[in-house]
């Protein structure tokens, strides 16, 4: 038995090499995913690859006193999301954040404070570290995309965010939910800008303030629902765009 079970652990470690993904000797399969590592290619991308029907649901400016109902309905629904939060949110909602890397979400680079950083300087690379640092803190995952506030981009930007390690990512479709409109118009919007491989921007929070996003939370069953019945499948931003994790 002894001999078998040496067998089995070699088997396993050499698996790890093959594949990239290293295993802690003290616990065949502990190895878990702590960042993620981001390709070359442009300096602004708005979606992944137009060749297979899948899409990735972001939420941005979270989290909220509502982000808890909005993980339920993501939960029941079996569809993993990626969130852009703010950097300065994340330690008043520890147990929400800790519930959502728990149930398989993703957490990226969305500023500290929602500042509009599209002329860049060093401002912008203040914000883009405190915030990777209050993520990885939060979460134990350091991230490789960078949304930023109000989709103000400029060279000197996505300059800085690479040098950090940032891919600066966008969306192809916006419902504009942040101006609160009804669920109804939420849904259509979604639907009807939806592409394979688009990426989805809504918000579980508000920029300005403390307060939630209902109208999204209740349009998103009924946007999963339809994009299903269409054969699209959910993923996260990082599996759309094929970024690699770092792992320990």
């Amino acid at each position: 038995m002894r001999f078998r079970l040496a067998g089995l652990v070699a088997i396993l470690v050499l698996a790890g090499v093959a594949t990239g993904v290293a295993t802690e000797p003290s616990s065949v399969g502990a190895a878990r995913a702590t960042g993620c590592k981001s390709k070359s290619g442009l300096s602004v991308v708005k979606n992944g690859p137009r060749t297979k029907k899948r899409v990735a649901i972001t939420f941005d400016d979270g989290p909220s006193p509502g982000t808890n109902r909005l993980l339920s309905v993501l939960k029941a629904n079996d569809v993993k999301a990626t969130f852009f939060p703010m950097g300065n949110k994340l330690r008043r909602r520890a147990g929400v954040v800790r519930r959502a890397v728990r149930e398989g979400h993703e957490f990226q680079n969305h500023s500290h404070t929602h500042a509009d950083l599209g002329s860049g300087g060093s401002q912008a690379t203040a914000e883009m570290q405190k915030a990777t640092t209050a993520i990885r803190n939060a979460t134990g995952f350091t991230p490789c995309v960078f949304r930023p506030p109000f989709d103000s981009v400029g060279g000197d930007l996505t300059r800085r965010a690479r040098a950090l390690g940032l891919r600066t990512v966008t969306a192809d479709v916006n419902p504009q939910d942040y101006d609160n409109p009804p669920a109804g118009d939420i849904v259509s919007r979604v639907l009807d800008g939806t592409r394979p491989g688009s990426i989805i921007v809504m918000h579980d929070g508000q920029a300005d303030g403390d307060g939630s996003r209902p109208n999204t939370t209740a349009a998103v069953p009924t946007i999963i629902k339809r994009l299903k019945a269409r054969g699209y499948r959910f993923v996260t931003v990082t599996k759309i765009l094929g970024y690699g994790r770092t792992s320990r």
